[in-house]
């Protein structure tokens, strides 16, 4: 559980960091009850400020699809309904299962700017004994932390 927390927070930092080198919000997004992820750009066409170069067009931009260890799901924080949407199949053009990824419900998207700053959000990292380890990014700064190995006591069912 410790290793999946820290590896999200990690990948949390991926399109943080691209959001600074390119110039352009990315977006993470998690599978609610389920173990994938991606971080894509936020904008599918990108326009040119009178003052500078355009920036590349979305579909040139880095992507990357990860899934955390069998056995744990993502899982919205309490009280947040796990609302899903579907992403289309330009957003995740490049990735190699991109076909089943189109298919996917997933989360509200975590933005990150090129400022540093991000979506204030929480979800969790769960497992089959109702252990989970949350998982919070900070508006203000874009850093992302993983906390504690906790039990919860909430029914999901």
């Amino acid at each position: 559980m410790k290793d999946a927390g820290d590896r999200v927070r990690s990948e949390l930092y991926r399109p943080r960091l691209r959001a600074f080198d390119a110039g352009i919000s990315y977006q993470f997004r998690y599978e609610p009850n389920g173990r994938r992820f991606v971080a894509v750009p936020a904008e599918r066409e990108i326009v040119a400020s009178p003052d500078q170069a355009a920036s590349p067009a979305a579909g040139t931009l880095p992507v990357m699809a990860g899934e955390i260890t069998e056995g744990l799901t993502f899982r919205p924080d309490p009280g947040t309904p796990p609302v899903g949407e579907l992403l289309a199949a330009d957003w995740l053009a490049g990735l190699p299962n991109a076909g089943d990824l189109q298919q996917v419900q997933w989360s509200p998207p975590v933005f990150f700017r090129p400022d540093g700053t991000g979506t204030t959000i929480r979800f969790r990292i769960t497992d089959e004994e109702q252990r989970f380890i949350e998982i919070s990014v900070r508006e203000l700064t874009g850093v992302a932390t993983a906390g504690p190995l906790r039990k919860d006591t909430t029914s999901w069912d």
